[in-house]
């Protein structure tokens, strides 16, 4: 008799456990053709006809990001901000970031730079710039007295760990120490940056691209270039006078 319902039991149980995996099956395939659907719409509402969001660039530009993330996290650490690098660019995982780069999605370049070429403006950057202190844009104001402040020195940190990541990132094994002032003498004119800012910047990718990383990302050796640079900028007052 014990046997019986020990049988019972146990067949009850594979029942149960069965049916668990029956339903998570079902939800998982419903998950999938909702987002399909999602896909579907966002694609037909605004598309271009080469940028549209499929399932493998969700998890292509997923990786790109955490891969981003992991390797800015490696480099904060090295210069002693490990807590910024844990929250680096995590507004990237929000809608209105996360399903444009989807859609302008390319793998050797951000998909920002894309849907700038497509649509003339990126409304993920627009939304980007403003929550992440790292990027210079976001201590550019157009109607305060003083246009461009110095960046504080933390974020000056990650802002450096974070473009040479970057670069490391979409270039994989082509990157080289010399990389980011190759990039950044091609952009520098185009900023909107404090002067200092600008020089401290120059000096920082030259000194990368002579000695590499292992030599010039260290918090001390920053600061010290930091405090070089960071000489309070007292022009706009003068503005001000006239």
């Amino acid at each position: 008799m014990k046997g019986k319902h020990l049988k019972r039991i146990f067949i009850i149980i594979i029942r149960k456990d069965y049916y668990f995996v029956q339903k998570k099956i079902v939800m998982i395939i419903l998950d999938i053709y909702i987002m399909r659907i999602i896909i579907t719409c966002y694609n037909e509402i605004g598309g271009f006809m080469n940028d549209k969001i499929t399932i493998k660039n969700i998890f292509r530009h997923l990786h790109t990001v955490n891969k981003h993330r992991w390797k800015v996290f490696c480099l904060c650490c090295r210069v002693g901000i490990p807590l910024q690098g844990l929250l680096h660019d995590l507004s990237k995982y929000s809608f209105e970031e996360f399903f444009e780069s989807v859609k302008y999605y390319q793998g050797t370049r951000s998909p920002i730079k894309r849907c700038k070429e497509v649509n003339g403006y990126s409304r993920a950057w627009l939304h980007h710039k403003g929550r992440n202190k790292h990027h210079y844009e976001y201590w550019y104001d157009y109607n305060a007295p003083q246009k461009t402040p110095m960046m504080p020195f933390k974020y000056y940190l990650e802002m450096i760990c974070d473009t040479m990541a970057a670069g490391q990132t979409y270039q994989g094994k082509n990157w080289t120490k010399e990389y980011q002032l190759s990039y950044w003498n091609n952009v520098r004119d185009k900023a909107k940056l404090n002067l200092n800012m600008l020089k401290l910047l120059d000096k920082t990718y030259l000194e990368i691209s002579k000695k590499g990383l292992n030599a010039v990302l260290k918090k001390k050796y920053l600061r010290k270039l930091y405090e070089e640079y960071s000489k309070e900028d007292k022009s706009w007052k003068k503005d001000i006078k006239k």
